[in-house]
């Protein structure tokens, strides 16, 4: 969370957006708005992207998160006024990273712990109850258990 505003967690934005409005007026709420917009527009851009260029695109268009995160860092370093502005490069990256999870060869939720343990609950589920996990189960619930533990020794570094 940088500059009161979260890069990733749009939950926690429209939260502070609206105790901003209900507090502050409107001037408060703008960069809460900024950064929700930039990570709808992030959305859009990569579906988009994806949907137009093929599926074959997904691995290149998984470097331009990384580059946008580059910029925020970049701008939000520089005496510029616009410095605190710079978590909406982020916000868009997050964006971009969602929509290139949703379907594809990247496939996974990489955002959210939370919903890569909901998917390897109703998984697990499926399986006590005695239903044969078809390939694409097997392999939703593989890569969301590697992404959640990622995340776990990601955190205790």
């Amino acid at each position: 969370r940088r500059f009161g505003v979260f890069g990733a967690m749009q939950t926690g934005n429209a939260v502070y957006l609206g105790m901003a409005l209900s507090n502050s007026g409107p001037a408060a709420a703008a960069v809460f708005v900024a950064v929700i917009a930039a990570n709808v527009a992030g959305v859009v851009a990569m579906d988009s992207g994806v949907a137009l260029l093929g599926p074959r695109w997904s691995p290149a268009a998984a470097l331009l998160p990384p580059g946008l995160l580059l910029a925020c860092e970049l701008l939000a370093n520089t005496p510029s006024p616009l410095a605190p502005w710079a978590v909406c490069f982020a916000a868009a990256a997050m964006g971009m990273q969602n929509a290139l999870t949703l379907s594809g060869a990247l496939a996974v939720n990489t955002t959210i712990v939370t919903g890569n343990l909901q998917k390897i609950g109703v998984h697990a589920a499926r399986l006590l109850r005695g239903d044969k996990p078809s390939p694409k189960d097997v392999t939703q619930t593989t890569k969301c258990v590697a992404v959640t533990c990622a995340t776990i020794a990601g955190s205790a570094s």
